[in-house]
């Protein structure tokens, strides 16, 4: 009877010690995947004018015409045996679309530009939730709208890459490019 009630004081009083480090080990291996370029792979899915919401599968693109709201669906894949939790806070903080049109680099505008040249850490409140990306699974994550951006788009060739961050101060991942053409609304 006292052995068992000495092995429970120590369980009682060890548990805690144990399962603390076990929730930081687990803490930081999900935050070094997710700041894993190897690890999260990101794809840019270009929506159609004639996609009907952000989880459809329709993604031919047609060229738009000059005036069209053209939207990004941003996927990512984790590509490592292990699910992650990974935070989704808000679209201006986590992304950097970097958008080309015949091969120059476009300004975004002044608004985002100022929210974008953030040095620290936001201390207003924020769109904040989660989402386990399982492996090897792409998992739809944003959707952006390029006219929150960028002025409207003029006829010609657009290449896009979107960098990608998961918590404030990671690694951005640069996705694969997308390529998509607007033409005069004629």
């Amino acid at each position: 009877m006292k052995q068992s009630l000495y092995f429970l004081i120590i369980l009682v009083l060890y548990a805690p010690l144990v399962f603390c480090q076990d929730t930081e080990a687990s803490r930081a291996k999900q935050r070094q995947l997710m700041n894993d370029a190897g690890v999260m792979h990101i794809q840019l899915l270009v929506m159609g004018t004639k996609s009907t919401s952000p989880n459809s599968r329709d993604t031919a693109v047609e060229p738009f015409k000059e005036g069209d709201k053209i939207k990004v669906k941003v996927v990512i894949t984790n590509s490592s045996n292990d699910p992650v939790r990974v935070p989704i806070t808000d679209t201006y903080l986590q992304n950097r679309p970097q958008l080309y049109k015949d091969g120059d680099l476009l300004p975004y505008l002044k608004t985002i530009e100022r929210v974008t040249q953030v040095d620290e850490a936001p201390t207003s409140f924020l769109r904040t939730d989660s989402g386990i990306l399982s492996p090897s699974t792409p998992k739809l994550v944003e959707v952006i709208s390029l006219s929150d951006w960028y002025k409207p788009l003029k006829p010609g060739h657009y290449r896009l890459t979107v960098k990608h961050r998961f918590e404030w101060g990671g690694t951005w991942i640069e996705s694969s490019p997308g390529t998509f053409e607007v033409s005069s609304k004629q």
